[in-house]
């Protein structure tokens, strides 16, 4: 069936408030204006005068949105992040709105090269800081943010040179996000990790030579950069709370390159002479798809087959009667009644890597695939629509392949 009831507008988030460190530039300023566009105030910090505070102001002046307080605050240092909460206890009095952004980007220089004291600094300032400053948010205003963001990369299951620290720094802040989550929701509050790879800012300049840079950003691979302004988009889904059911998770914003991206995949496009991959204008958000999967549980590998084949059929038709594929497909999922057996294990496997062999198939077609998996009660089904329509609204066009996971607690 189609979805409906797809965002024709941005969430309205006119009354929260904002914090988001490492604010001033790259994904951290993308995600402010972002915010801001959706009516919510906001707060950047920056650390040691990385940026010209009237530089961020004239950017957000520049596209009529209110301009942001700029704080200068080391996130590490519990002094200025105490001066920082009163800054913005004084201005607004209360955080909503919380994305951990900062990001220490030493370059790693490889085997021999690696300190300790190197990667402490990193987890310093670029993991731990998002359990700090949610207890001093909490001790301050007496609540817990109402969406916490910690922004990751794919860096813990890839290997990039160079990239050694902040890949570790990743892994152990997606660590955190999963620790903390039943407190977070303890407290009324929601915690995701949101990743993504690479994105043109200046931290990728600062940890990548220039080469990769010229390949990737520039040349025949360049379809699988993400903008900063499309994350921005992706954290304003996530504060927009209809993805309540996604809790303590990661989610990746990555057009589904991380399953992609291999040699064997990739090296057709880099041949000399081959045409340079270019996406398709996207169609229209209300063409979409969402059905309904597993009626029954699954008993055996086939029968998962016949449920992934039964939403593959479901969009060759739908391309038959519109000539163009959906722009959204969600597939609702869901989990047993009973605790899974081996049998209905390998029959879901079947249907994830069945959607994940076809986001691949569509790598460069507007199409995004993905499986919602939900409790079946009254609460997963209400969560499971409200994920379908935010999968369906545009924000969260880079999420592709995904089985996202709700929880009704």
């Amino acid at each position: 069936m189609p979805c409906g009831g797809a965002w024709t507008v941005r969430p309205d988030l006119t009354g929260q408030v904002a914090l988001i460190t490492g604010g001033t530039r790259g994904l951290g300023n993308a995600i402010a204006r972002a915010f801001a566009r959706c009516g919510a105030a906001t707060v950047v910090t920056h650390r040691w005068g990385s940026v010209a505070e009237s530089e961020v102001g004239e950017r957000f002046a520049a596209e009529g949105l209110t301009p942001p307080l700029v704080v200068e605050a080391d996130v590490a240092n519990a002094d200025e992040l105490e001066r920082l909460l009163d800054r913005v206890a004084e201005a607004h009095g209360r955080v909503d709105l919380f994305v951990s952004n900062v990001c220490v980007t030493a370059r790693g220089d490889g085997f021999d090269g690696l300190r300790r004291r190197d990667l402490l600094q990193s987890l310093e300032r670029s993991a731990w800081p998002l359990l700090t400053h949610l207890d001093a948010i909490e001790r301050r205003f007496g609540a817990m943010p109402r969406v916490t963001i910690a922004m990751s990369s794919d860096g813990p299951d890839h290997f990039y040179p160079g990239y050694h620290y902040v890949a570790m720094s990743k892994a152990a802040l997606e660590a955190l996000v999963a620790a903390v989550a039943p407190r977070v929701a303890a407290a009324g509050g929601r915690i995701y990790g949101l990743r993504t790879r690479q994105v043109d800012t200046q931290s990728f300049h600062d940890v990548f030579p220039p080469e990769v840079r010229d390949v990737l950003m520039l040349s025949r691979l360049r379809f699988f950069v993400v903008e900063p302004e499309q994350m921005g988009d992706a954290a304003v889904a996530l504060a927009s709370g209809s993805l309540a059911g996604l809790h303590g998770d990661v989610l990746c914003a990555d057009k589904g390159a991380a399953f992609f991206d291999n040699f064997i995949a990739v090296a057709p496009l880099l041949q000399p002479g081959s045409p340079v991959p270019e996406a398709v204008p996207a169609a229209t958000n209300d063409a979409s798809l969402v059905m309904s999967l597993f009626d029954d549980e699954p008993d055996s590998p086939q029968a998962g087959a016949a449920e992934a084949f039964r939403l593959v059929e479901a969009m060759r038709t739908f391309r038959e009667e519109r000539h163009a594929l959906p722009r959204h497909v969600v597939a609702l999922e869901p989990r047993g009644l009973s605790s899974a057996t081996s049998s209905s294990a390998a029959g879901r496997a079947v249907l994830e890597t069945v959607v994940r062999y076809v986001t691949c198939d569509l790598m460069f077609a507007p199409v995004s695939v993905n499986v919602v998996r939900h409790e079946p009660t009254s609460i997963g089904r209400a969560r499971a629509a409200d994920t379908a329509r935010v999968l369906c609204s545009g924000l969260l066009d880079h999420v592709r392949g995904q089985t996202l996971e709700l929880h009704d607690r």
